[in-house]
């Protein structure tokens, strides 16, 4: 009975979080999350995209940022795992942040449009440790 209750409510979590932000989001900046095996994907969107971009982490580093253009954006990516793109098409900015996913990425993410005009927030909730991780590899 509890282990049902549990998944309901993980599921209800989940869906929650990465379902229904991803198609209700109506606020000026947006910050939604889905998570793969080896993938974390944050995707921000923007009512009006006319600032810089940024993508930070559960510290505070700043992950990457975009800038955008008449036609395109120029976007830069401050670490090794991290790709980061701009559609102005969408007002979408997406960051993937690729190799071990587990629970060290856990925490809430930011994604901020200019100096003081919009900030998003996701709590991003990964299950797998690094143990885990480790042992599915060997197998």
């Amino acid at each position: 009975m509890i282990k049902c209750i549990l998944k309901a409510v993980w599921i209800i979590t989940f869906f929650f979080s990465v379902g229904i932000n991803s198609h209700f989001c109506k606020y000026h900046v947006c910050l939604t999350w889905t998570v793969s095996d080896q993938v974390l994907n944050l995707s921000c969107r923007v009512s009006n995209l006319h600032f810089r971009v940024k993508i930070q982490d559960p510290s505070g580093k700043l992950m990457g940022e975009c800038v955008p253009g008449q036609k395109k954006s120029s976007c830069d990516e401050y670490a090794k795992n991290v790709v980061i793109a701009q559609n102005i098409k969408t007002n979408e900015t997406t960051c993937m942040i690729r190799g071990i996913i587990d629970n060290s990425l856990n925490g809430k993410w930011k994604c901020l449009h200019g100096t003081n005009t919009g900030l998003a927030e996701v709590e991003v909730t990964v299950l797998r440790n690094k143990e885990q991780h480790e042992v599915s590899n060997i197998t």
